[in-house]
C-alpha cells in the first residue's frame, strides 16, 4: 500500500494538472468566441462577392468557355493541390486526427499531389508520411500557423491558388478543413475550390436582366474569383480555428472532470491509509502498555 507521503504527492500533482486544464478550457472558450465574432463581421462582404458572381452567371450566359476558372481536365492522372488546415499543437481531442485521416483518403487517389498547410500539426504529420509517398510535393513556403487567422494570409493563399490554376500548374484545388455543425459538433470536410462549377452559385439572388458589366462580364467575373477564394479560405480558417478551440474546450473539460474523480479516489485512499496508520499506532501503544503490566 502506498505511503501517506506518496498519496499526498499524487494529490498535489493532480490538483496542479487540474488547474492547468481548467485554465486552458477558459482560454479556449475566449478564443472561440473571438473567432466567431471575426467570421460574423466579415461574412457580409464575401456574401456580396458571391452574390455578384451569381448575378454575372445569371445575366451573362455560359462563361465556362471564356473564363479559365471553369476549366476541367479529363483523365485520372490529375495534378491536384490540397490546402490542409489543422492546428499548431495538440491537446484538442481528435481534431487533427480527423483532418489528417480525411486528407489521406483523398491523397490516396491516383495523381500528382501538392500540399499546402495552415497549421504545423498537419505539415509535421505528412512530412513523416512522405517517405512512403515520394510523389507528394510539400510547398513549405506556404506553411503558416493556424493561430489567430488573419485576412492577409487568406489573400496571399487565394492569389497563389488562383495563379497556379490559371497558369495550368494544377488541374484541381481542394480545401480540407473542419466545419462546425453546431456549438457542440464539428466535421472534417473536403471541398473543391477550383475548377468552379456554375451549380455552386445557384440559388443566389440574381440582378435584374440588362445589367451592364464593364469592361465585360468575363473580366468582372475573373477579377472576382480571387476575392471569392479569399472569402472561402478566410471563412474556413476562422471556422477551423473555432472548431479547434471547441475541441480543446471539450478535451480540457473532460480532463478536468477526470482529475476531480481521481482526487476523490485519492482522498478516500488517503483517509483509509491514514486511518490504518492511526489504528496501527493505537494497537502498538496498547500492546506496549499490556506488556509492561505483565
Amino acid at each position: 500500500m502506498s505511503s501517506l507521503r506518496e498519496i499526498r504527492g499524487r494529490i498535489n500533482s493532480v490538483k496542479s494538472t487540474m488547474k492547468i486544464t481548467n485554465a486552458m478550457y477558459l482560454l479556449a472558450s475566449s478564443k472561440m468566441k473571438k473567432a466567431r465574432r471575426s467570421v460574423d463581421a466579415t461574412a457580409p462582404f464575401f456574401d456580396a462577392v458571391r452574390a455578384t458572381m451569381a448575378e454575372i452567371l445569371a445575366n451573362a450566359g455560359d462563361l465556362s468557355v471564356s473564363c479559365g476558372y471553369f476549366r476541367r481536365t479529363d483523365g485520372e492522372d490529375k495534378r491536384r493541390l490540397f490546402l490542409i488546415i489543422t492546428s499548431d499543437k495538440g491537446l484538442a481531442g481528435s481534431y487533427n486526427h480527423n483532418i489528417t485521416r480525411l486528407a489521406e483518403e483523398k491523397i490516396a487517389l491516383p495523381g500528382a499531389d501538392s500540399l499546402m498547410f495552415i497549421g504545423y500539426s498537419g505539415r509535421n504529420y505528412f512530412m513523416r508520411q512522405q517517405k512512403d509517398r515520394p510523389d507528394l510535393t510539400m510547398e513549405d513556403q506556404y506553411t503558416a500557423p493556424a493561430a489567430e487567422p488573419v485576412m492577409w494570409r487568406a489573400v496571399d493563399y487565394a492569389r497563389h491558388i488562383a495563379k497556379r490554376f490559371r497558369e495550368k500548374d494544377v488541374d484541381e484545388v481542394f480545401l480540407v478543413y473542419t466545419r462546425m455543425v453546431n456549438a457542440l459538433a464539428s466535421r472534417a470536410e473536403c471541398v473543391r475550390l477550383l475548377p468552379l462549377d456554375p451549380g455552386d452559385f445557384q440559388g443566389e439572388a440574381a440582378a435584374p436582366r440588362g445589367m451592364v458589366y464593364l469592361p465585360s462580364p468575363e473580366d468582372v467575373f475573373t477579377k472576382s474569383v480571387p476575392n471569392y477564394l479569399t472569402g472561402v479560405l478566410y471563412g474556413a480558417m476562422v471556422e477551423s480555428y473555432a472548431a479547434e478551440q471547441n475541441a480543446r474546450m471539450q478535451a480540457m473539460d473532460s480532463a478536468t472532470g477526470n482529475a476531480r474523480e481521481m482526487l476523490q479516489d485519492l482522498s478516500l485512499l488517503y483517509n483509509r491509509v491514514r486511518q490504518a496508520a492511526i489504528t496501527q499506532e493505537i494497537t502498538e501503544v496498547v500492546g506496549g502498555a499490556q506488556a509492561r503490566e505483565r
